[in-house]
């Protein structure tokens, strides 16, 4: 997707901010162009439970309004928020758009954003893969969108998480064009799968790739898949291994970028990487 052209959507559903975490601080920060998303400011809950999002936005929308400096401190919590936010990468700070949910319909020309990966520990990865999704938020520039189960606002918690689920608990989101194959983890089962894309979002016609598989993946413009799983596994079209780039750190997600789109980045538990490739990127 071009970055330049294609608005970036973020899921923004159920969080939790630890307060050992490396972007949190263990006081309030005296900070006076801030804005802190607190009780006695904005009908806020904090409780994983009451819905946070119109709190979160009035808090956005403040600083928008006031200080212009694009800061909102959120207190340690458990936040639900029953919302779809969208912006550019490129933008300002000040521009961030609330998408609503339409029926979801065939977009021939749109391109899915899909997880990929899925924690299914009732064996029905290829079920959940295949489902299609009755809701759908479309990027304000109508070029991508995100299949979404029932407004999640309204729905109950599935083992402590807010639905949907795969979204939640998903390394990362990535495109999911129909005229590719899209490959998704199967991390309870550590494996690889590879699907087919419906001009809906849901997936079908499952193959097994290959038995390792746990977190991020990305493909190159030869075809090749790179998998984290431990290490990342690189493998061809055919699904024979061709690379093994032992790493540091157990990754989590990749992505091919740079200026050359050859440089592999992949996220680990405290760093971000990078190696260069032999293949360039999509």
């Amino acid at each position: 997707m071009n970055q330049k052209h294609v608005a970036l959507i973020l899921a923004a559903l159920l969080f939790t901010i630890p307060m050992h975490a490396a972007s949190c601080y263990p006081v309030r920060l005296g900070d006076p162009k801030a804005v802190y998303l607190t009780r006695d400011s904005f009908p806020v809950h904090a409780d994983g439970i009451a819905d946070d999002a119109d709190a979160l936005q009035q808090a956005i929308n403040r600083v928008q309004e006031t200080t212009h400096q694009g800061i909102v401190f959120i207190p340690g919590g458990k936040y639900r928020l029953g919302q779809v936010y969208a912006f550019r990468p490129d933008g300002r700070e000040d521009e961030i758009t609330i998408l609503q949910p339409v029926a979801a319909v065939p977009r021939p020309g749109l391109v899915p954003v899909l997880p990929i990966n899925r924690w299914r520990d009732a064996h029905d990865f290829i079920k959940a893969n295949a489902e299609a999704l009755p809701l759908q938020s479309i990027s304000p520039d109508g070029t991508t969108f995100i299949p979404v189960m029932k407004d999640f606002r309204s729905q109950a918690p599935m083992r402590g998480y807010q639905p949907p689920i795969d979204i939640v608990r998903a390394y990362g989101l990535a495109a999911a064009p129909t005229n590719r194959p899209f490959y998704v983890a199967d991390e309870f089962g550590q494996k690889t799968w590879k699907f087919s894309v419906m001009p809906d979002g849901s997936l079908t016609d499952p193959k097994l790739f290959d038995k390792e598989g746990e977190a991020g993946i990305t493909s190159d413009a030869s075809g090749n898949v790179y998998v984290a799983a431990g290490n990342v596994f690189v493998f061809d079209r055919s699904g024979k291994q061709i690379d093994l780039i032992e790493v540091p750190e157990r990754p989590t997600n990749l992505m091919l970028g740079g200026k050359d789109r050859q440089t592999l980045f992949f996220a680990a538990r405290s760093s971000l990487y990078g190696v260069n490739t032999r293949f360039k990127g999509q």
